[in-house]
C-alpha cells in the first residue's frame, strides 16, 4: 500500500502532506524503493541500470556518470559497475537495488531486506550510508 502496489483498504497515510490514496502519482516522486526481490534487467550493466534510474529521477545528464560512480563507490560496486547484472552475486544485486532506491534523495525510502546476501562489511556500509552526503540533481 505504501508503495502503490496494493490498494489502500482502510486508514490514511501521508508523505509530505500528500495522501497516498489520492496523490500516489505525486508521492511516487518522493519515494525510493528497494523491493525484497531484485527487479534488475539481466542484460544491462550496473552502470546502465543506474543511468536509467537517474534519468527517471530527473538527474541532469551531465551529473549521471558522477552520481553513478559515487553510488558504486559508496555501495562497494565499483569493480562490478560495467558487468551485466546477470553476473552479479546475490549480495551485489542487493547493493545495486539499494543504490537505486537512494537516487535523487527521496523523502521516504522503503527497504525490504536490503542486506540479505551481503557480506558483513557491506551490510555495515549500507546501514551507515549517509543520505546527507548524497549529491542530488540540484547540487553542482
Amino acid at each position: 500500500m505504501m508503495t502503490g502496489d496494493e490498494r489502500i483498504t482502510f486508514g490514511s497515510a501521508y508523505v509530505k502532506g500528500l495522501n497516498l490514496a489520492s496523490d500516489m502519482n505525486e508521492i511516487s516522486k518522493e519515494i525510493g524503493y528497494c523491493p525484497q526481490f531484485d527487479a534488475l534487467l539481466d542484460d544491462l550493466t550496473g552502470r546502465e541500470t543506474l543511468k536509467i534510474f537517474c534519468l527517471l529521477r530527473g538527474i541532469r545528464k551531465e551529473r549521471i556518470n558522477y552520481i553513478s560512480e559515487e553510488l558504486a563507490k559508496s555501495f562497494g560496486l565499483m569493480k562490478h559497475l560495467d558487468k551485466e547484472t546477470r553476473a552479479y552475486s546475490g549480495g551485489n544485486k542487493r547493493k545495486l537495488s539499494t543504490a537505486i532506491a537512494v537516487i535523487g534523495s527521496p523523502s521516504v525510502i522503503y527497504l525490504d531486506e536490503p542486506t540479505t546476501g551481503m557480506d558483513p562489511a557491506a551490510k555495515t556500509s549500507v546501514m551507515e550510508y549517509d543520505l546527507s552526503l548524497y549529491v542530488t540533481q540540484e547540487n553542482p
